[in-house]
């Protein structure tokens, strides 16, 4: 899917197309919330204000951080399910 496409409403509709099933409602709704908050993520990662990044100068991984805090999130919802 084209990431123009893509958008907090897809990630909820994938998140329950791959968890659906496997979890109860509480869960599913915390998944689905990291899943929009990883959208917003890759917006901000996808469109640095800082002209030095957006002109390839610097490299900008100040976002993985919250990547990785997400991940571990969304792994703990699986786990306890």
């Amino acid at each position: 899917m084209p990431a123009q496409q893509w958008g907090p409403e897809h990630a909820h509709e994938v998140t329950r197309k791959l968890f659906g099933a496997l979890v109860d409602a509480p869960t599913l709704a915390r998944l689905q919330k990291i899943a929009h908050e990883a959208v917003l993520l890759g917006y901000r990662a996808a469109t640095p204000l800082d002209l030095e990044v957006v002109m390839g100068v610097k490299k900008d991984y100040s976002w993985v951080p919250e990547l990785q805090a997400l991940k571990e999130r969304a792994s703990e919802c699986v786990a306890n399910s």
